[in-house]
């Protein structure tokens, strides 16, 4: 879905007019309406401010819902994970990187 539907549609999905999302994130109706009238591209400090109103990541922002599935374990390694500091994450993606070599050293 490009960016001018999506936007659309999650106006549309809380009957929000242009005007409203000009408000609720902070950026001139003008922007606005040249994204969604003209299809201009908008900056991502612009995407963040839009998220940010409609109560969103970035990352549900672009979420087209036909990537992968997320199995309820990788939800929970995901929230482990965003709770660790960044020397933590550090770590635990080193650990994992680890044990994906040691698995495939097991298989050959």
């Amino acid at each position: 879905m490009d960016i001018v539907s999506k936007l659309r549609k999650l106006c549309s999905e809380r009957g929000w007019t242009e005007y409203r999302l000009a408000k609720e994130s902070h950026i001139a109706q003008s922007t606005i309406s040249n994204l969604i009238h003209r299809g201009n591209s908008p900056t991502i400090l612009t995407i963040e401010k839009i998220c940010q109103a409609f109560g969103i990541t970035v990352s549900e922002f672009f979420d087209d819902g036909s990537d992968i599935l997320i199995n309820d374990n990788t939800k929970r390694l995901v929230k482990i994970y965003d709770q660790l500091n960044d020397t933590q994450k550090e770590s635990l993606l080193i650990y994992a990187g680890n044990l994906l070599a040691r698995k495939g050293g097991e298989n050959h």
